[in-house]
């Protein structure tokens, strides 16, 4: 991480800004209230409206979801940095939550902000919204940041794609108030898209040189082990529960372990992945899927599975293999099996420039990282003035 954290004001267990008005047509009563919460001294109370906010959220990011945010923030926030930014409606229904840290960088500037906060292994930005009031969430938010304390001149978001609802909202609220904010990144990434042509689609985008040769290797493998290749997955929790440990064996014996990147690695990662396979599983809500052949297990997936939209979320293959290509083998039967199953959108949550992928998924998710000008009028012509240096800055570098 590249955001080193300003010294913040104490934050107790619950923190009010004040009442944020809205105009004509709100239908939560004209009044909101912006809420700092630490999540980790968080009452029984704030955790009971936060689970009925999951229960009723705008969109599917898994990510968002408290069960899974909790486990996020007990082992990945290790400076106890983030705080739940809460907008509730008159009467205290929680609206929104969006976990944020303050930083004095933004990429390699100097720029004091309000930063979305996200781990290493979460793939979605989106924070968890209330069905039908998104638009009163991101007004209530912006407009109780503007109020906060601390010299901060924007709030940055990450990682969030184009089309879901919460962000939709987003754009929507920021040209109806002309607040001033910019796209710092736009990019995409391979997905596939839930219809009857979705088959269709990937066998297009499936090269005839590159199946011929997966094919081959597929076969080349089957061979070598003295069995075919075949795909299995399972969503059964106690199946779910063993195959966790072969998982993450298999990554650490391979060139993530001796990069010192793998989750068994660290404490942190390797509590943070079982537990989150583990509540996911409970729920019926995770799903491994891995290339076998004889007894030997090739490769591994892993998925969140969602109402809306599904999206992976670790692989690993045995390096034993490494010659016949493993991880593309998995990576085409589990995309024929996908397509078979239609059961919904599906994320790869691969980062944009993983060939092996694009090459097979024919679809493309689009997402964005922004900084919205907040704070008054002082702190707004500073955001302008660090957003006005870095387009010049990104207009002049590739000259340089």
């Amino acid at each position: 991480m590249i955001n080193e954290l300003y010294p913040p004001p104490p934050i107790a267990a619950e923190k009010l800004a004040p009442p944020v008005r809205t105009g004509a047509g709100n239908s939560i009563g004209g009044a909101m209230h912006l809420r700092l919460v630490d999540p980790h001294r968080i009452d029984p109370a704030d955790e009971a409206q936060w689970d009925d906010l999951g229960h009723n959220r705008s969109g599917d990011s898994v990510f968002a979801e408290p069960w899974l945010m909790r486990i996020s923030l007990a082992h990945c926030d290790r400076d106890k940095r983030a705080v739940l930014a809460v907008v509730v409606d008159i009467a205290g229904k929680w609206l929104g939550v969006l976990p944020v840290h303050r930083s004095w960088r933004h990429g390699r500037a100097i720029w004091p902000n309000l930063s979305s906060w996200q781990h290493a292994n979460q793939f979605n930005g989106t924070p968890l919204v209330r069905a039908g009031y998104e638009v009163q969430f991101w007004r209530g938010l912006l407009a109780g940041v503007d109020r906060t304390d601390g010299p901060a001149v924007s709030l940055c978001m990450q990682g969030l794609p184009a089309d879901d609802p919460a962000n939709e909202a987003l754009v929507r609220v920021l040209a109806e108030e002309g607040r001033s904010w910019r796209i710092s990144r736009r990019y995409s990434r391979a997905c596939i898209h839930a219809d009857r042509n979705a088959s269709a689609r990937a066998e297009a985008a499936f090269k005839p040189k590159l199946r011929r040769r997966l094919e081959s290797l597929e076969r080349q493998l089957g061979e070598e082990v003295g069995d075919p290749v075949h795909l299995h997955s399972s969503r059964d929790p106690e199946v779910i529960l063993q195959l966790i440990g072969r998982f993450l064996a298999i990554e650490a014996a391979g060139w993530k372990g001796s990069a010192g990147s793998a989750l068994d690695r660290d404490v942190a990662t390797r509590a943070f992945f079982t537990q989150a396979a583990h509540a996911a599983a409970v729920r019926g809500r995770f799903e491994v899927s891995w290339l076998e052949a004889a007894g030997q297990c090739i490769a591994m997936t892993t998925q969140f599975i969602g109402s809306e939209w599904s999206c992976g979320f670790k692989r690993a293959h045995d390096e034993k293999f490494a010659r016949f290509a493993p991880g593309q083998l998995l990576l085409k039967n589990l995309t024929r099996l996908i397509c078979e199953r239609g059961e919904g959108h599906f994320d790869s949550s691969a980062s944009p420039d993983q060939e092996s992928i694009n090459r097979m998924w024919p679809d493309r998710r689009e997402l964005f990282d922004c900084h919205i000008a907040i704070g008054g009028r002082g702190r707004r012509l500073v955001h302008g003035g660090l957003s006005g240096l870095q387009s010049l800055w990104h207009a002049v570098k590739p000259v340089r």
